[in-house]
């Protein structure tokens, strides 16, 4: 019994035996050569290669990086190439992850615009995402903003998802806590207000004006106080007059 050839990863070529005496590649006339397709187990084509008749054997070469041959068994054989076939099938050689990310299919070099969302889905500033290699890059990241599945490492797989919009959460330098609306106010501006007692009765006008960051009130009425004057002299009424039109 004679021993046929087929090819190994970098196209080297190994040999496995004839389970019978007739195989297609048998018929094949000694130095044919013909083009294949390699196909994973979704009939997914993921590369071509060449099969060459030569002798009583079959070499294969071009097999895809990451993939082996479908039936390949401990000793590198494979009945499959003595069919002679125009498909070669081939399954992942474990040297890269299962899981194929939306990224993988982007030209190197490619960039798109993205927004950035909070966990309420608002919009909380704009950015850009670039392909590079077998990676995604980043700019533009809000201050005040992390990537939500950012891990110990800084590194974030919903970028290989190659999204339009990523989602970012507070990475701990500002206040929780909502936002005064007077941190919105240019510095330098005033307004009129109105003094209340607790019935609710005006009881004078005065000015409020934004200050840096702050808020000072002028012209309090003889006789009164703010109501919620704490011992350091401060009072968020200010705060509440400063969110009023």
């Amino acid at each position: 019994t004679t021993a046929p050839d087929h090819g190994h990863h970098g196209g080297g070529t190994q040999s496995t035996t004839a389970p019978t005496p007739t195989l297609p590649y048998e018929n094949v006339p000694d130095g044919t050569t013909k083009t294949v397709q390699f196909v994973d187990s979704d009939g997914k084509v993921v590369g071509t290669g060449e099969l060459t008749k030569h002798g009583n054997g079959v070499s294969l070469n071009d097999i895809p990086s990451g993939y082996k041959l479908a039936d390949e068994d401990a000793n590198g054989k494979s009945a499959q190439l003595l069919q002679w076939p125009n498909q070669i099938s081939v399954v992942s050689d474990g040297s890269q992850p299962t899981t194929k990310y939306p990224s993988d299919s982007v030209p190197d070099g490619t960039t798109k615009s993205i927004q950035f969302v909070d966990s309420n889905g608002k919009v909380v500033g704009t950015g850009e995402l670039t392909k590079h290699g077998n990676g995604v890059s980043l700019n533009g990241i809000p201050s005040g903003y992390k990537l939500s599945d950012e891990d110990a490492n800084g590194k974030s797989a919903q970028l290989l998802q190659w999204q339009n919009q990523i989602k970012v959460v507070s990475d701990g330098s500002q206040p929780a806590t909502p936002t005064y609306l007077f941190e919105k106010v240019a510095d330098g501006s005033s307004k009129p207000v109105t003094f209340v007692d607790s019935q609710g009765k005006s009881v004078g006008t005065g000015t409020i004006t934004k200050e840096k960051n702050s808020v000072n009130i002028n012209d309090i009425p003889d006789g009164y106080k703010l109501a919620d004057l704490d011992s350091n002299g401060q009072s968020p009424t200010t705060i509440a007059m400063a969110r009023s039109n």
